[in-house]
This record gives structure tokens, C-alpha cells and sequence, in this order.
């Protein structure tokens, strides 16, 4: 596959005007359309006004509205701007930061609609960028037709250089990197121009990138991670504070993004002029932030930052419009690490069928460029490992070539089911000889929502809970928001406050969490 600066711009082009189609059709849409959308809520009442900050509690909220939304509140009478804090009490209560003061006693129903954003022009001013000789240019050029050049003359570091660290950063973190984690350490180590890590479930993609991080760091290098959304940045700083816990890091963006960020990792947002970055250029300091801010702070407003060498987390889940522009940022050497093989990036409908429609990672791998390939998962044991191998990294004999590690391979869920009241389908789905289980629960005509199965997959996790099982060690994943609603609203009455919400959300909000336990409803 080769393609041209202006091939993407047709693409980035399209997707913005599907964009702005989507944005007027969200203006007219009659409220019932925009719930079912997931774009609004019903029925909200405001339980406290102080100031510009309120609360309003609803029955039921099917929406994918998060913290750090932008929402319009109406009333019958009353329009007001908002942004959201927090949701809780599976997705019933939010916590709003007004654009304006509001009378206390305002009364009555109020709804949140979804403002919609269009980040696409972003796309298209930094592609416009890439020009023939330009910085970004040399980088974009290997991508888009296969002519990588040698590693070169960053190839410097001596091997015992090389083991002196590994070994320093091994008796640090307590961990020790296995053989295909070791090679890409050192492919990362010697500073290619680019160089990519595909790291299958449970592979230890993240630690490396922890480990590649602090060895670059301590190196010298000015360091910038960077990632499609805000999780994948805020788990890979927060492995980053976990493994190495005296590296100085900072997160650049908002607060309400914070999820799963290290309470000890400051964040910050930037400010408009470049000559307040100053700050950034300090290089003992690792900054992570998501791939479009970098673009719009590094390549559309000039930040000092100057990065030596930027590694790309979930790349994966990088479309290739944003993702060719990674050169722009003018470090000597990309490093990319994700997998294909996993959740792709999502496109319109309108440009979906584009052979351009596609993610940094594939275009990597599909130009040539070096990779290395991460083969041992300390996440899946061996029935796991067989299934998820066989299926999405198959070797040519037909088996596969992933493995699970001595540790894993022989670990089962067990827990102890001791109540009378549990039916014997939560049972065995809880029995600890297969690790693979299915639960048919009939009514194959539903499409976003199925009142049964959410009931027996929030059954499941209430037992669970009650049978001792942590709240951070199992999580609930669907496809669809419905659902995902329809299951935290039927756990939280399970619940009743007794214990902590587990995490039930759809793909891409659980994307890189280790569990002991998956219940995922189809």
C-alpha cells in the first residue's frame, strides 16, 4: 500500500464533512433520536445549585456522556452550557460546572445534550505540513512507500552500555524482561528512526514501555509518550510511577481526564504561548499527553518541548490520517508500540470501505518497517492462550506463537460460590475448570440491549463480589452503551452501596486493564 500526502487530506477532507453533517443533523434530531444515539439524557433534576457548580440525578441513563464532557442543559424555559465533572451511582448522578449561574429553585425536568466535536480540521492542518524536505517529511515518506532506511548512525550504543542499564532498571523495578522483551529493549535502546512493538494480551507491552522510557530518560533523551486517548496515556505514565517511582513525569491535560492516573502525577494545561513551555524542555522529565494535543501544541502552536524521541502507546487505535504525522513532532526516533490485531480505530461509515481507513500500526507493518514481536502473556493462562492465539497469532504450523508463561499457564479462576440463593447458571459460569465460558441467554432479536443476559451478567458479578472477589479484578464489556447502562443500573440495585461499582463500560474505556475476570455480554 502507497499513498500520497494528498490522499490522506481526501480522506481527513471526508471524514470532516461527515463531521459536520453529524454535528447539524445532532441540531435538528428530535430528543427521543439523540437518546437512542446516546447523545442526551431525560429527565434530569437538579438536587443542588451552588454557584456555577450543580447536581442532577436521573432514573435511568443510557448515554455515553463522560467526565470531562461538554453538554447543553435545557429546561422547558432555561438553556445553560455545562461541563461534566463526574457521573456516579452507575451513570444516575452528575456532577455539572456551569457556564453561568442559574436560579437555585429552578424546578421541573431538565435534559443534557451531548455538544459534539470535530476534531478533524486538526488532521488536516498538520498534514498539510508534510512537504517534501520539511521536518516530518523523511519519516512520512518511509511510511508511505516502504523505503525504510537503515537504523544509521544512532546505532551507537554499545552492548554493555546496554546491559549495565538493563540491569540497573531490572534491580530497581523488580522485574526482569524476558527474551523477545529484552530484544525490542534493545532495538529501542539503539535509537532507530522507527521501530514498532506489537504486543499481543498480556505480553508486558506497557512495562516495556515503562522500562524503554526510564532507560531513554536516564539517557539524557527529552521523552514524550503518547497515546489516541487519555487512559492509554494516563496507565502508561501511571506504569511508568509504579515501576520506576523517583522519575519525575507529567501529564499535559485536563483534570476531569485523569482516570487511572497516579494521584501523585501532576497534570497540567498548557497555556497558548510558547514562551510559557519552557518548563516542558527539561529532559530528566518524561511528559506524556494524548496524540492530538501533541499535534496541536508541538506542531501547530511551536512548543519549546523539542522532543529527542517519542513513543506512540495503542497505536493500534491510531487512525493513519493522524498517526503519518508522528515525523512532525521532530524526534529523531519513533518508537511504536501497540498491536493490530486488537481494537482498530473507528471511522464513519462513510469512509470505513477506504483502503486508507486504517490504523498506524497496520500501515507500520504493511510498509516494512522493523518490529518486534512480544510472544509470552503473563495475563492469559493456557486455555486462554490457545484460543486468543490460534485465532489472532497463528504461527504456519497452524498452532501458535503465543505463549503463556510458566506463571500463567496454570492459574484458574477460583473463588468459592457458598450461597444457596445462586442460580446454577451464575454457577458454572464461576466453576473453575473451564476458563472459557458461554452463557446463552436466548432472545437472539435484541440488538443494544438484553434485559436477561444484563441480568445474569450483573448476577455473576454480584456473586462474585460476594464471594470475596476484589471490585478491581473483574470488569464487564460490551459492544453497546445500552447494555453497558442497563448492566451498572441492574448491579448497582444488586449492590445496594455494599460494595464498590466494578468497572462495566464498552470496549475502548477497559482497553489495557488486567483482571482476573471477564464477563463480556455480546
Amino acid at each position: 500500500m502507497t499513498f500520497g500526502v494528498s490522499d490522506l487530506l481526501d480522506l481527513a477532507g471526508r471524514e470532516h464533512d461527515l463531521a459536520q453533517e453529524r454535528i447539524q443533523s445532532s441540531r435538528d434530531l428530535p430528543i427521543g433520536d439523540l437518546v437512542d444515539r446516546g447523545d442526551a439524557i431525560l429527565g434530569l433534576t437538579l438536587t443542588s445549585v451552588n454557584g456555577r457548580e450543580a447536581a442532577a440525578t436521573c432514573d435511568v441513563n443510557f448515554s455515553r456522556i463522560r467526565s470531562g464532557d461538554s453538554v447543553e442543559l435545557r429546561s422547558s424555559s432555561r438553556k445553560c452550557k455545562a461541563r461534566v465533572i463526574d457521573v456516579t451511582g452507575g451513570g444516575r448522578t452528575l456532577y455539572l460546572q456551569l457556564s453561568r449561574e442559574i436560579p437555585r429553585l429552578v424546578t421541573g425536568q431538565w435534559q443534557a445534550r451531548l455538544l459534539p466535536m470535530d476534531t478533524s480540521d486538526i488532521a488536516i492542518s498538520a498534514l498539510r505540513k508534510i512537504q517534501p524536505g520539511a521536518p516530518g517529511w523523511g519519516f512520512f515518506n518511509a511510511l508511505a512507500t516502504g523505503d525504510w532506511p537503515g537504523i544509521g548512525s544512532s546505532d551507537a550504543a554499545a552492548p554493555n552500555d546496554k546491559e549495565s542499564l538493563l540491569g540497573k532498571l531490572s534491580k530497581e523495578s523488580g522485574h526482569n524482561l524476558d527474551h523477545s522483551q529484552e530484544e525490542a529493549f534493545t532495538a529501542c535502546f539503539r535509537l532507530p528512526r522507527a521501530h514498532a512493538i506489537q504486543g499481543p494480551p498480556g505480553t508486558g507491552k506497557t512495562l516495556l514501555l515503562a522500562f524503554v522510557a526510564e532507560a531513554l530518560a536516564l539517557m539524557g533523551n527529552r521523552v514524550l509518550i503518547i497515546a489516541p486517548t487519555h487512559q492509554a496515556v494516563n496507565n502508561a505514565l501511571s506504569t511508568i510511577r509504579k515501576t520506576f517511582r523517583d522519575r519525575e513525569l507529567l501529564k499535559v491535560g485536563d483534570e476531569l481526564r485523569r482516570e487511572s492516573l497516579d494521584e501523585s502525577i501532576s497534570s497540567e494545561i498548557l497555556p497558548q504561548h510558547a514562551r510559557k513551555l519552557s518548563f516542558l524542555a527539561k529532559s530528566q522529565r518524561i511528559t506524556g499527553m494524548t496524540f492530538l494535543s501533541a499535534v496541536c501544541h508541538l506542531v501547530l502552536r511551536r512548543s519549546p518541548l523539542a522532543p529527542n524521541v517519542v513513543l506512540i502507546d495503542e497505536a493500534g487505535q491510531l487512525p493513519l490520517t493522524l498517526g503519518s504525522c508522528s515525523g512532525l513532532f521532530g524526534a529523531g526516533s519513533v518508537l511504536i508500540f501497540g498491536d493490530d490485531m486488537q481494537m482498530p480505530p473507528v471511522f464513519a461509515s462513510g469512509v470505513k470501505d477506504s483502503q486508507l481507513a486504517t490504523s498506524l500500526f497496520a500501515a507500520y507493518r504493511a510498509s516494512g518497517g522493523c518490529m518486534t514481536v512480544l510472544d509470552r502473556t503473563y495475563r492469559l493462562n493456557d486455555q486462554l492462550c490457545t484460543v486468543i492465539g490460534q485465532e489472532f497469532y497463528p504461527s504456519a504450523d497452524g498452532s501458535t506463537r503465543l505463549r503463556s508463561s510458566d506463571c500463567a499457564a496454570s492459574r484458574r479462576f477460583t473463588i468459592t460460590v457458598s450461597s444457596i440463593r445462586v442460580s446454577d447458571v451464575v454457577r458454572r459460569a464461576l466453576s473453575p475448570e473451564p476458563s472459557l465460558v458461554w452463557v446463552r441467554a436466548g432472545d437472539s432479536a435484541s440488538s443494544q440491549s438484553n434485559p436477561v443476559e444484563a441480568q445474569i451478567a450483573a448476577e455473576i458479578v454480584a456473586t462474585s463480589l460476594e464471594s470475596g472477589l476484589h471490585p478491581e479484578d473483574i470488569a464487564v464489556v460490551t459492544p453497546f452503551r445500552r447494555q453497558a447502562a442497563m448492566i451498572r443500573n441492574q448491579l448497582q440495585d444488586l449492590l445496594g452501596g455494599r460494595y464498590q461499582m466494578p468497572l462495566v463500560d464498552t470496549v475502548e474505556r477497559l482497553q489495557g486493564l488486567t483482571v482476573e475476570a471477564i464477563v463480556l455480554s455480546l
